[in-house]
């Protein structure tokens, strides 16, 4: 970030500011989205999502927004100040990640969210380690 930030231009006016913003959740949205559907694992705030998707049946969206506007309520009520861009980031990550997800392909649901020990990616072996024939 130390070599990044001093030739990144800051954008001038609303409406790119905006448009930075939008862009940027998009982009986590994909980043997320692409760490959830590796099955490497994942971020907490995201196994949470996964969690109460699986648990109320809902879409990830409306989950992912209930979510934020939680914290974003908490993190008001406990002195934070909220900007535009914290508001547009909360509205739009939820929906956002559902889009991402399912263009990156629909996959049966993992029966596991841990991820596979290193110690059992040898080749011959199953998930439990016992030799494969």
């Amino acid at each position: 970030m130390d070599l990044f930030l001093p030739v990144t231009p800051s954008p001038h006016g609303t409406a790119l500011r905006l448009g930075v913003v939008v862009l940027a959740t998009w982009c986590m949205a994909l980043g997320g989205a692409l760490v959830i559907r590796s099955a490497l694992g994942a971020a907490a705030y995201d196994l949470v999502m996964l969690g109460l998707h699986r648990r109320a049946g809902g879409p990830i969206a409306a989950v992912r927004i209930g979510m934020e506007l939680t914290m974003l309520g908490c993190g008001w009520v406990l002195g934070g100040s909220i900007g535009v861009g914290t508001v547009v980031t909360g509205l739009l990550i939820g929906p956002a990640m559902h889009f991402w997800i399912a263009v990156l392909g629909r996959r049966p649901p993992l029966r596991s969210l841990t991820p596979l020990p290193l110690g059992l990616l040898r080749l011959g072996t199953d998930r439990r380690g016992t030799p494969r024939r």
